[in-house]
């Protein structure tokens, strides 16, 4: 199962244990069962439903999985003293006390379990066995060790330390072992479950409809209501009709000047003696000119118009290989344009050269310019864009990468940067634990504990490597 799917039934299970429904947690954990820390559930979840042997056998794969899962030890010391299989829980408690490693606790609070495991409750629950067993200078001496290591601020919750050493060899059978609390179990880092739920990065879109000058009407259905007050505008009298608003006086303004343009750049593509391919293409570039120092206007249509004049065209008459149809044509515009004196000034006016129509630019358009690709006209990559990875061998080194690498490019890279044919990929998360890369998915999830986001990779991430 991908590590998505079991942290989604991990938190489904520890849900059904919160409710107290033991078969589901059970049947949630046993389908996920391959970490200590899910057997160690799953022995809790025996251990409620009073199923003591379940629950031992469950620590002894919590312990083969962590052999130094001290916690495991402890309880199953606890559990096997309620049986009163007391030479066995004497071992348990011990393994617990090595595992400990000399400290005065152990906090499983960052591993997803809510409990601190003390150095002074494993000599306790140790003495109670060894009382139990008759052993009372063993039992005293633990007896003792706890309630010197025990704190002062959690005195009064464990009160039954005191009670040991005034019943001595007694202190077996009025007292019981502490053991892990019957309603914790390991549960998975909240940030990890969060990153199982899908995120809507862009919302929901809404389409905004205007349908009357007091902008009342919003939705999908403004079509038909634009339509249903268009018909009752038409049919009252002008003069009380409702003045425009400015949204439309402005559509109608800009649909005025667009016809007086296109008829403007009409007169002149034939004063020029252009054709309609020109006026197409003046059309067509004329938002996509370039300003030059000057702050004229320079558009790819003036280019081949220029390319015309310089040939010898001259307004009311076909080119040189103009044929007969350039021939008809240019007697057309003549007769056209003999009837506005501006025109026919225009006509008379001697033609341009490239260098005297373009001026200080008359180069080739498309002249490469800083920054830009002189093709897709847009911004070259820069380093900025790629994701610096801080890679652990032998040594440290750094690489960059593309935001869209993918698992296999990025193994490539970092071994192509130590000189080795194959090599592991590891990334701590939040818990600073190292977790091996397999695959897109174990780096994507990578990416998010550094930080990153759905689509947007981190602009800095880190790895451990070995063989």
């Amino acid at each position: 199962m991908a590590m998505k799917g079991e942290l989604v039934q991990w938190q489904e299970a520890v849900a059904a244990f919160s409710d107290k429904r033991w078969e589901q947690a059970l049947d949630a954990f046993e389908g996920i069962a391959d970490t200590s820390r899910i057997h160690f559930s799953i022995a809790m979840v025996y251990t409620n439903m009073n199923l003591i042997d379940d629950a031992i056998m469950a620590l002894d794969r919590a312990v083969k999985s962590d052999p130094y899962f001290a916690a495991a030890y402890f309880q199953r010391g606890a559990l096997r003293f309620s049986q009163d299989n007391l030479e066995e829980a004497v071992q348990n408690f011990d393994d617990a006390l090595t595992f400990l490693r000399k400290n005065a606790f152990i906090d499983y609070t960052q591993l997803g379990l809510d409990f601190k495991l003390f150095a002074f409750q494993i000599h306790f629950n140790r003495g109670l066995c060894f009382a139990a067993a008759s052993r009372v200078d063993s039992a005293m001496r633990d007896f003792e060790i706890a309630l010197r290591s025990r704190p002062d601020e959690l005195k009064n919750e464990y009160r039954a330390i005191d009670d040991a050493i005034k019943l001595g060899d007694k202190a077996g059978e009025f007292l019981n072992a502490y053991m892990v609390p019957r309603d914790r179990c390991f549960r998975p880092a909240a940030s990890k479950v969060k990153n199982t739920q899908k995120m809507d990065f862009l919302g929901s879109s809404k389409i905004v409809a205007v349908v009357d000058s007091t902008d009342n009407y919003t939705g999908f259905s403004g079509k038909q209501l634009r339509s249903t007050l268009g018909r009752q505008a038409r049919s009252r009298d002008p003069i009380e009709s409702e003045p425009r608003t400015t949204l439309e006086r402005s559509r109608s303004g800009s649909r005025t000047l667009e016809r007086s343009r296109s008829r403007g750049e009409l007169f002149r593509s034939e004063s020029r003696g252009g054709s309609a391919r020109d006026l197409q293409a003046e059309s067509d570039f004329s938002s996509r000119g370039f300003d030059d120092d000057r702050g004229r206007k320079l558009s790819l249509f003036r280019k081949s118009s220029s390319r015309s004049l310089s040939r010898g065209r001259s307004p009311g008459r076909g080119g040189d290989g103009g044929g007969a149809g350039g021939g008809a044509q240019g007697s057309s515009s003549a007769g056209f344009f003999d009837t506005d004196p501006k025109i026919r000034r225009k006509q008379s006016e001697p033609s341009l050269s490239k260098s005297e129509y373009f001026g200080p630019l008359a180069g080739p358009l498309s002249a490469p310019i800083a920054g830009v690709s002189p093709l897709s006209l847009t911004p070259v990559a820069s380093a900025g864009d790629k994701i610096k990875i801080k890679c652990h061998y032998n040594d440290t080194r750094l690489i960059l990468v593309s935001p869209t690498v993918t698992y296999v490019e990025l193994r490539a890279r970092v071994c192509e940067k130590f000189n080795v044919e194959k090599l592991k990929l590891h990334y701590r998360d939040e818990e600073s634990v190292l977790v091996l890369i397999t695959d897109q998915e174990d780096m994507e999830i990578g990416f998010a504990c550094a930080g990153g986001q759905a689509g947007h990779p981190p602009d800095r991430f880190e790895l451990w490597c070995s063989d």
